[in-house]
């Protein structure tokens, strides 16, 4: 199988999954997944996972036009340190606002790639698959060809349509799987337009995709995770519907502007549609008979690891104008890709701060590689 480099697909799921041996503290809230499921440290970038159909009040956010969090951290027995508002940064320049798919799989326009961007049936769109963000952990990772089995939602039934994995759509195309690379991690990715790979009519109310994946048979399976860290259906949205599930991808040390002595043990957070007037969801309490601030617990390493010492800083993201770059040394080359792996802007610099002018790029998903003595550092970025 030819074998694709697809540099720039929403680096925002391109994570590491680490095999760390720690014990998290548990807490008995539906709704809100951490990933990667009780391993998730501070200082490694993890992905909160909210299902908006647990949380409380019930499906208070499902009609939500865009999820915002509103967090902070537990640091020793104090809770809501650091609070970054929904609608401010991180102090590490990231946006507040959730990603409408769980990590482990989305669907994108083809012709954006912008993940903010509604998609339809009638579109060409993109699904990627990233092994190390499904479930169960690592049921994918050494597979030579990966299948997609799936089939579409209509008028609010899933499971219509279906495309076998070892199959072919309505139009003749198999849902065979290429494989792409970001930065050391393998995904994979399908291009279709729903409506003839299904087998529907235009005038379908079709609301998402649901699909599973496998490496040729059932016994190399992967799905999503639910709040228990058990497997269930990847649900992919498509407009009109909307979605079920949000997600935040970032690491808690940087987004909070911890110090080195401080140890994040909990991100407490709550959620609402752009303003406290929009609805907003928390967790459902033990006795179930009222509404409480999410705590999400996370374990803890003995060494500290701050993108303010050893990591490149980008902001703002997403960009307008001006995107900024700080907390590198002798940087003499910005080089930026567009979702083909074309390059779009290339500057030589020299020094540690430095601002690109990227107003002339189109809206979309941007990877921009950072040349400086010591090597190359790769960022991705987002084009309002």
């Amino acid at each position: 199988m030819k074998k694709f480099t697809f540099v720039n697909l929403l680096v925002v799921a391109a994570f590491l999954m680490v095999g760390l041996q720690v014990n998290a503290q548990s807490y008995p809230q539906e709704g809100l997944t951490v990933l990667p499921f009780g391993t998730a440290t501070p200082d490694q970038e993890v992905a909160l996972v909210l299902d908006v159909r647990a949380t409380c009040p019930d499906s208070a956010l499902l009609d939500a036009d865009s999820v915002m969090m509103h967090s902070g951290v537990t640091i020793g027995e104090n809770a809501w340190q650091h609070v970054i508002a929904f609608d401010q940064t991180g102090a590490n320049g990231q946006s507040t606002r959730l990603y409408p798919f769980s990590p482990g799989a989305m669907v994108v326009s083809a012709t954006t790639q912008n993940p903010f961007d509604p998609v339809s049936a009638t579109d060409n769109v993109i699904i990627v698959v990233w092994p190390k963000w499904t479930a169960p952990a690592g049921a994918i990772d050494d597979v030579d060809t990966l299948y997609m089995h799936s089939g579409i939602e209509v008028d609010g039934q899933p499971w219509q349509h279906v495309v076998e994995f070892n199959g072919v759509g309505a139009n003749g195309q198999r849902p065979v799987m290429s494989k792409i690379d970001y930065n050391g991690m393998t995904g994979w990715m399908i291009m279709i337009k729903p409506v003839d790979f299904y087998g529907v009519p235009d005038t379908a109310n079709v609301t998402a995709i649901n699909c599973v994946f496998n490496g040729g048979d059932w016994d190399h399976a992967a799905k999503d995770y639910n709040h228990a860290g058990e497997p269930e259906d990847f649900r992919l949205q498509l407009a009109p519907g909307k979605p079920y599930k949000y997600s935040m991808m970032y690491v808690p040390n940087d987004f909070y502007g911890v110090s080195e002595d401080e140890t994040i043990t909990a991100i407490d957070c709550v959620f609402n549609g752009g303003a406290w007037d929009a609805g907003e969801g928390k967790a459902h309490n033990e006795a179930g008979d009222g509404c409480e601030d999410f705590k999400a617990p996370l374990a803890s390493t003995v060494i500290f690891n701050h993108s303010a010492n050893n990591d490149v800083a980008i902001y703002p993201n997403p960009v307008n104008d001006v995107l900024n770059i700080t907390n590198v040394n002798n940087v003499n080359e910005v080089v930026i890709f567009d979702v083909t792996g074309k390059v779009v802007k290339s500057q030589k610099v020299n020094g540690g701060n430095i601002a690109i002018n990227v107003s002339d790029l189109h809206k979309g998903v941007y990877v921009m590689n950072i040349y400086n003595d010591h090597g190359v550092q790769t960022k991705k970025f987002m084009k309002n």
